[in-house]
C-alpha cells in the first residue's frame, strides 16, 4: 500500500461530503462522440468516502459521487474541483 505523503492529502482537502465536482472518466473514449462532451460536464456530488479517516485522502481513495441518474464509485485523482 503506497504511503500517504502531506501533499496527497492537501491535494484533495477540497473532497468532502456534499461537495459537486465532475468526473475525468478514463474510458470517456469508449463513450459515443455525441456523449462525451455530455459526460465531461455532468456535475455530480460526493455522497461517501470510502476512507476510515476522511481527512486522509490520497490518489486510490474510493469516491461515492451522485447525481440524479446515477452513482459511480471513482478514484480520488478522477475528480475535477468546480
Amino acid at each position: 500500500m503506497k504511503s500517504k505523503t502531506n501533499k496527497d492529502m492537501k491535494k484533495y482537502d477540497w473532497i468532502e461530503l456534499g461537495t459537486l465536482c465532475k468526473w475525468n472518466d478514463v474510458a470517456i473514449d469508449d463513450y459515443p462522440i455525441e456523449d462525451r462532451e455530455i459526460a465531461r460536464e455532468t456535475i455530480y456530488e460526493v455522497v461517501h468516502i470510502h476512507s476510515d479517516v476522511l481527512d486522509e485522502i490520497d490518489d486510490d481513495t474510493i469516491i461515492l459521487i451522485s447525481n440524479d441518474t446515477s452513482d459511480v464509485e471513482v478514484y480520488a485523482h478522477e475528480l475535477i474541483k468546480i
